[in-house]
């Protein structure tokens, strides 16, 4: 809960005790009544209006009805004269019937919010400010099964100079990726809103900083049933640190896709190698793209900021898979991540001849044999599921119950460890670093890191 959020809570409960208490004057009743007014729409204004504060507004009003019918009634007595309560006589009675209301407005209030608890993502500690922008192509070379072309939507994070207008949520439309993300599970889609509209570090198209120079690349391919914008703790950290971060949302296996006319898309996801070969065509399709990125373009903000002879591959789950089989196929890609891979595709399970980092969450047996035959290193996270590392699993314990979902170490630890991990990865391999330089990782994540040489 936001200050503004606490402060308009614990307003109502303390005016509902006095209110109840003492008897009505018309100094207290015009000064409550003020207040609670100003409280809510600086709440508004500032924070902006949740679900789960309903029971907050609902009390509000009735707070304001309640206060302004007093202040009717007083309104000819001196000032400082009390009216008469008539309803409840005993002070008693009155005590005990304001706190079984307080006690019921806190259930109702805290209820919800213990839940369905805010997102907070981690605040990027790099040098720079974080923009977004979000496009949607069409490769008219595929198509849909419909016929349609293939949609491809794209978000980019990338180093900023400042920020630039308000803060952007984790989705451009959080109600269709909360209902996407909510579809088979006993959950309704608004379950989901506090990680689908939850106010990020980034801001739209904001100027890109020129003190980087030249930002390498990251390409994204996200899990099936994810989004692009699964992992934007990661993005924005990497972004903060001089990084272009694309991340490419595949039809027909993501949440929440839409068509560029903003109809919904629904998942249909293929086979696991045909879906790996769909998505390094997509990788590649959007690589080209930026490629040859011409002026006054949609996304004229990254053009000649961007440099391809230093691109990373980075996935999860199938998408790691696809950034491998990428990885082995294109000579354009500089080094890979793979986050909780899953099937291996043809080319990949031959090795890869890049840099390769792996994250796992249990021992993977001879699985990844072939993709690390020329070296690479593994990092297993031992106190990690594979659905624990997705940003889901930051909805708070109650739902992650209801989901099946087994946290281990805290979720948000263990996706710090990732960030960071990764980024000093990408330092190493994109930008040279190659010193030896200490990692901090929270202190409460298990994990082992397991170099792999070449065989």
């Amino acid at each position: 809960m936001r200050p503004l959020e606490a402060l308009l809570v614990g307003a109502l409960l303390v005016s509902q005790l006095l209110r109840w208490i003492k008897p009505r004057n018309r100094q207290f009743t015009a000064t409550t009544l003020a207040m609670l007014g100003i409280l809510l729409l600086l709440h508004l204004f500032f924070d902006g209006p949740r679900w789960e504060m309903i029971p907050a507004y609902a009390m509000t009003l009735a707070a304001g009805r309640v206060f302004s019918a007093d202040l009717r009634r007083v309104s000819g007595a001196k000032a400082g004269e009390s009216s008469r309560w008539i309803a409840i006589p005993s002070t008693g009675r009155r005590v005990m019937t304001g706190t079984l209301l307080a006690f019921v407005a806190i259930a109702a209030v805290i209820i919800p919010h213990w839940l369905f608890p805010r997102i907070v993502l981690p605040n990027p500690d790099g040098l720079y400010h974080v923009g977004r922008l979000d496009v949607a192509w069409l490769d008219s070379a595929r198509q849909l099964p419909t016929g349609a072309a293939r949609p491809l939507s794209v978000s980019a994070w990338y180093p900023a100079e400042s920020p630039d207008g308000p803060v952007l949520r984790y989705h451009p439309r959080p109600g269709a990726l909360g209902a996407s993300l909510a579809a088979g599970t006993p959950l309704p889609g608004f379950a989901f809103r506090n990680l689908t509209a939850a106010p990020t570090h980034s801001t739209a198209s904001p100027r890109f900083s020129i003190r980087e120079g030249r930002s390498p690349l990251v390409l994204v391919s996200h899990d099936v049933g994810s989004s692009r914008v699964e992992g934007t703790a990661l993005f924005e950290q990497l972004a903060s640190h001089g990084y272009v971060v694309v991340s490419v949302e595949h039809a027909l296996s993501a949440a929440g896709a839409v068509m560029p006319d903003g109809s919904p898309l629904d998942r249909a996801p293929e086979d696991a190698s045909t879906e790996i070969e769909q998505r390094v065509n997509d990788l590649r399709f959007v690589l080209d793209r930026i490629n040859r990125l011409p002026i006054r373009e949609s996304v004229d903000t990254l053009s000649g900021h961007v440099r391809l002879d230093r691109v990373a591959i980075l996935g999860k789950g199938l998408g790691a898979s696809a950034a491998a089989e990428l990885a082995a196929l294109d000579d354009r890609v500089t080094a890979a991540v793979g986050i909780a891979p899953g099937t291996t595709g043809a080319t990949a399970s031959r090795g890869v001849r890049r840099p390769l980092l792996i994250f796992t969450v249990e021992d993977p047996g001879a699985s990844l044999d072939g993709v690390l035959r020329y070296g690479g290193t593994e990092v297993r996270l031992e106190g990690a599921t594979s659905r624990s590392l997705n940003d889901v699993a930051l909805v708070g314990a109650p739902v992650v119950r209801l989901l099946g979902i087994e946290r281990g170490d805290d979720p948000y630890d263990v996706h710090a460890a990732v960030a960071a991990l990764t980024l000093r990865f990408l330092d190493q391999y994109l930008k040279d670093r190659r010193e030896e330089t200490e990692v901090d990782l929270p202190a409460r994540v298990r994990l082992r890191v397991i170099p792999h040489q070449a065989r």
